[in-house]
Order: structure tokens, then sequence, then C-alpha cells
């Protein structure tokens, strides 16, 4: 999931702007490698990419799909899908079936906290058809995705749920007693509220699994799912944390699952990735995983470059999801955004890793060749 979005304009007309080497923005010596695609009036927002005939396809949170061939030219293409509504969240394939999810907000103002779950669905990347959400809609109940990966059994879907907050039902007594003192909130109930995963083989219908330990609404006033990646057995997620009760205390967490998911436990003690220098608290790495094991792309930090900004991106490597080492970085002239510094979505292909950053100026897509 990306943790704060806005919309992403239709653009029109497309123009690759390869970076100068060295310096002014090339790669590192772990060849990983930047450029900056001009996309007309710009990217702001990628929900998810995967490999797709012989290139990339990629969608973006306004529902736009945009297509790499041989995953190099990237360019718009007309292909939308219906009633996104700046909603997407995430993007996966299983065989020759894409699905896209996202959510819808259903409340009465715009201070209000209740969404409801979306699903769509395409077989050749060019139609797409939004599907009910049999299994993943609750009566009575605000349900987020965040982001979706997929496993040798189809798809996996990172969520959350809790009971719909109405600022019109909010009073300003409802903590406190009869005699007026302020009481402690309850604790939220773990079975209505908090981090959900759910399986699907087909994109249609969907399960709800258990993910012991990934969900602690208790210790955490916020958790949201950035990235997640299936390794064999192993599974990383890697998310954006708040904790109960602290003022201003956003992190990045990983957790990790040895057993497809059923249990996880949060890796305290990350090697290599404990302080990764992000820009600031908002900004999460974006894990992959390859045949070596798993990567993570940061953005480390916003520059001036002679009379333009720059951008230094970094890349991380790990065997088990919990010793990491930096090998390697790339600069790309990308304009700061003002939603968020989080790396949008990255994949694996046969010859190479990508990861794609909206950046103001344009699409940021991070390529290390295989």
């Amino acid at each position: 999931m990306q943790l704060r979005r806005v919309a992403l304009a239709v653009a029109i007309g497309v123009t690759v702007a390869a970076l100068p080497a060295c310096s002014d923005g090339g790669a590192a010596s772990s060849g990983l490698t930047a450029e900056v695609v001009d996309i007309g009036r710009g990217v702001e927002s990628i929900a998810g990419v995967v490999e797709w005939e012989e290139g990339l396809l990629a969608v973006d949170r306004s529902g736009t799909v945009l297509r790499a061939e041989k995953g190099r030219d990237w360019k718009m293409t007309v292909a939308k899908l219906p009633g996104a509504d700046d909603g997407v969240t995430g993007l996966g394939r299983a065989g020759d079936t894409l699905v896209a999810v996202g959510l819808r907000d259903v409340g009465r103002s715009e201070d209000d906290y209740a969404f409801e779950p979306v699903v769509w669905r395409s077989e050749d990347g060019r139609a797409w058809d939004e599907v009910p959400p049999t299994g993943l809609a609750e009566n009575g109940v605000s349900v987020r995705t965040h982001t979706l990966t997929t496993d040798t059994a189809g798809f996996v879907l990172f969520g959350s749920h809790s009971p719909p907050r109405f600022s019109d039902e909010t009073t300003d007594d409802a903590l406190e007693d009869e005699d007026g003192e302020e009481v402690e909130e309850p604790a939220p109930d773990p079975d209505a509220e908090g981090l959900v995963v759910w399986r699907s083989a087909d994109g249609r219908s969907w399960q709800r699994v258990a993910e012991d330990g990934l969900s602690d609404p208790a210790g955490y006033s916020y958790q949201a799912v950035h990235s997640a990646v299936v390794r064999d057995r192993r599974w990383l997620a890697a998310l954006g944390t708040e904790c109960a009760g602290c003022y201003d205390d956003f992190a990045f967490g990983l957790w990790r699952s040895d057993d497809d998911g059923a249990t996880w436990a949060e890796l305290d003690n990350v090697e290599g990735l404990d302080d990764v220098d992000l820009p600031n608290s908002d900004a999460l790495p974006a894990v992959v995983a390859d045949d070596d094991g798993f990567l993570a792309f940061g953005r480390a930090e916003v520059f001036e470059r002679g009379e333009d900004e720059a951008a230094l991106f970094r890349l991380w490597r790990s065997e088990d999801g919990e010793r990491w080492e930096e090998v390697g970085s790339a600069e790309a002239r990308a304009t700061e955004t003002n939603f968020s510094d989080s790396i949008d979505a990255a994949t694996v292909t046969d010859d190479a890793v990508i990861a794609l950053y909206a950046a103001a100026n344009g699409l940021v897509v991070l390529r290390l060749d295989r």
C-alpha cells in the first residue's frame, strides 16, 4: 500500500529521458541504474507492476494502465479500470489473469473513515471488469486493501478492517464518565480491527486466512502493509506503524513468516536495515525476492544538483530477510513529490529487478540487471 496518495492525471504523449552517468544520475557499482520517464503531465502514484507479454504492465492509483515493451519503453495506454476513483492499491498476476484491488470511500463526509474493497480482473491487460469483492466485504465494517502479491496458490491480499467512523456520530464527551472525568479508551477488539490477509485462486472469491502475530491493534494505533513478498515458505511484509499513544512516532517495520503466512514475528533487530536513513518517517522500502534472496529498494534523500533537484535511491540485499547489506545506489533528477517518499512498486523479471517511483517530474525506473 502507498500510505498517502493523490490522483494521477491521465497523460498523452511519451518521451524517455535517460539520465547522465556518474554524479549526474546513473549507476552504482551494483549495476543499479535509474532513468526518468516523462509521461506528459507526470505520474503521481503506481499501485503495482507485473511482468506481462514480454514486457511490464503497471496500474496507477487512478486506474490508468501503463505498459513497457521489453521492460524499457514506458507509455500510457487507453486501458482504464472502471470506477477506480483514485483508489487502486495493488496489482498482481497469476498465470494469464491480472487482478487489481482498491478501495472506495463510502463515508458521508470527508472527515469520515469508512471504506469498501474493490476488485478488478483482466485476461488481456486491455479490458478490465469490476467484480464483486466476494469474501472481502464485511457488512457494517470498513475494509481497506493495502497491497497484493502472489504465491504458487494464487493471489494474496493484505489489508485491514475496523468499525467505520463517522464524524457526525462522534461527541466530545465520548470518553468521559458520568462525572465528566476522562476515561481510558477501551482496547480494540483484535477480531474486529487490525490487519487482515486473504487468499484467492482466481481473484473472484476470497478467503480470510490466519495472520497470527502480524496484526497488533492494541500495540499500534496504525499499521499499513506497504509491500509484501513471498519466497518459498518465507514471507516478508514491510509495514508502516504508529505506536498507540505516541506522538509523531511513525516508523518502518519488517515482519516475517516462515510458514506460508500463518504465523508472523516482527524483526526487532534488522541488521543493516535498522537505520536506512530514509528522508522521513513516512518512507518505506519496497521488498521483492529473486533466486538469491530478498531485495529492498528505498529512496534515501532529495538534494540540490545544480539548479535541479535530485534523489538518491538505495538498494539492500538479504538472504533471510533479517540481515541486510547495502549493495548499491543510483541518482536521478527526480523532483520531490508531496504525497509519499516510498518506492511505489517493484517486481522481478527473468532478466532484471525493476522498481518504480512516482516523482513530480515523471516516473523514475530503477533497474538491476540479473
